[in-house]
């Protein structure tokens, strides 16, 4: 039987479950035959921006022009041309326009298990599992600054022209230019960390509750005294947090998931 701190436990675990699926993309990307998605991206001229949400499958961006905000996690990160973003499963994250100019950049989506053919060598157990399961986060974002940032900017260069192209043979150099990404990301000192998590990340956590809100109930009328009820925080405290850890306020976040 279960103690009482056990039931409690599993509730708020199944709660929180909850509150992270209801952000998740809901987009499939890729196939059983195609285990990826390439997209050629532009903002605003394709689409105003992308709001908060996460995936289980793993994704590559590679800035071309413009200038641009990134939202990851608690960060909020200004990028740049030449910078590549690379994002792990299961993080929440966000693209945010500068206003005052266009931003083209690639993007790749992928399911790591493209990349598995053993569950059990040791360059999954010690190299691809701690990245693919987020315990060893990768710097984001790869400038131009780091030690081998040229070896990386082709490798991503090469595996965005094998997504374009989309061809059975264009897949096998994509299969190999990705896991030689992976080895210069694991093999370049200060590219990954192992990851704790910040009392800025728990409260990111505490206002999930508020975006499964807003996912919900984005067509009817909402208010800051409601989802700052939802928080269980002052009106002009729920703003201030929220506008501190998701880099906008929760009216502009209401209004993109509307548009």
């Amino acid at each position: 039987m279960f103690g009482k701190n056990q039931i409690i436990q599993n509730l708020v675990a199944y709660l929180r479950y909850q509150n992270l699926y209801a952000i998740k993309e809901k987009c499939q990307h890729g196939s059983i035959q195609v285990p990826y998605s390439y997209y050629d991206c532009g903002i605003p001229d394709y689409f105003t921006s992308v709001p908060l949400h996460w995936h289980s499958e793993m994704e590559l961006n590679y800035i071309k022009s413009g200038n641009v905000f990134f939202k990851y996690e608690d960060q909020t990160i200004s990028a740049k041309p030449g910078d590549i973003f690379l994002i792990q499963p299961n993080v929440l994250h966000a693209i945010m326009s500068d206003e005052h100019s266009s931003f083209f950049y690639d993007t790749i989506v992928f399911h790591q298990n493209m990349l598995v053919g053993s569950y059990d060598d040791r360059c999954y157990t010690d190299i691809l599992l701690p990245i693919f399961s987020s315990r060893r986060r990768v710097l984001v974002p790869v400038s131009q600054e780091p030690p081998g940032y040229h070896e990386l900017h082709d490798s991503v260069r090469t595996i965005m022209q094998c997504a374009h192209k989309n061809l059975a043979t264009s897949d096998l150099l994509l299969k190999g230019e990705l896991l030689r990404l992976f080895y210069l990301l694991a093999s370049t000192p200060g590219l990954c960390t192992e990851h704790t998590v910040s009392a800025k990340s728990r409260m990111t956590e505490t206002l999930w509750p508020v975006l499964t809100y807003i996912q919900k109930h984005h067509s009817e009328s909402v208010t800051i005294e409601q989802l700052a009820k939802i928080a269980h925080m002052s009106s002009s405290y729920f703003m201030s947090c929220f506008k501190q850890n998701f880099g906008l306020g929760a009216i502009e976040y209401l209004n993109q998931v509307r548009i």
